[in-house]
């Protein structure tokens, strides 16, 4: 499968630089992931940064403009389902009452549909942000209820989901669909207690949880996941 999200290896030391009229501290280090998203096809996206003040990261601060006009992203909780904001020229982020929508959270390790509108063409954005360090968030609190939720690793680092500082714990037969937006379908894999994550083949698989992407998440049980950090510094 394709993978439409690459990791730029790189972070940035920012040193007594003033950034968006944020305190910047000397252990301060930006980074950001290249997202890919296929023209007039839904991607599944997250992100795994917060801003230079340590607050979480709102729709502007994630996509600001960079998106065309009537780009919707769904956000899903479960039991009310998916609520959407859309984008227009002129006016920002709008929910379904037309009221500013730009100061709307989205949480590390959870994920969201970004879907651009018909006849557009692929576009490439770059999620930005402070990398989360032992003094902001060292651990990632990530709640799975009984059923379908959609979630991402909360780090800017590629993890296998059997890594225990992946946070996942699973149960027999619990489930994660992978989606393609190139193939516009999901690559879907189940654990079993005997024999870990199988494809439909029944063949084992390593699932790669990559920086800025979202998977979801299906189990027979509610848990609770604790993601931690996986590289030293900062």
């Amino acid at each position: 499968m394709k993978k439409s999200i690459v990791l730029v290896s790189a972070f940035i030391l920012v040193l007594g630089v003033a950034i968006s009229h944020a305190e910047v501290r000397s252990k301060n280090a930006v980074g950001y992931v290249k997202v890919e998203i296929p023209g007039e096809r839904l991607e599944l996206v997250s992100t795994p940064f917060v801003n230079l003040d340590q607050s979480a990261q709102t729709l502007d601060d994630i996509f600001g403009t960079d998106l065309p006009d009537n780009t919707v992203v769904f956000v899903f909780q479960q039991g009310p389902g998916y609520t959407p904001y859309t984008y227009y020229d002129g006016d920002g982020w709008l929910d379904d009452d037309f009221l500013p929508a730009g100061d709307t959270v989205l949480e590390r390790g959870d994920a969201f549909w970004v879907d651009l509108p018909a006849g557009s063409t692929n576009q490439t954005i770059f999620v930005m942000g402070e990398v989360p360090g032992d003094d902001l968030a060292p651990t990632n609190t990530v709640v799975v209820p009984e059923g379908l939720r959609l979630f991402s690793f909360a780090y800017p680092a590629e993890l296998s989901i059997n890594d225990v500082r992946s946070g996942v714990n699973p149960l027999d037969l619990d489930e994660i669909h992978v989606w393609d937006a190139e193939g516009r379908r999901y690559h879907t894999f189940t654990f079993y207690d005997e024999d870990g994550w199988l494809d439909d083949d029944f063949l084992p698989v390593d699932i790669i949880l990559q920086p800025g992407r979202g998977y979801w998440y299906e189990s027979g049980s509610a848990t609770v996941w604790e993601q931690v950090k996986p590289y030293d510094w900062p």
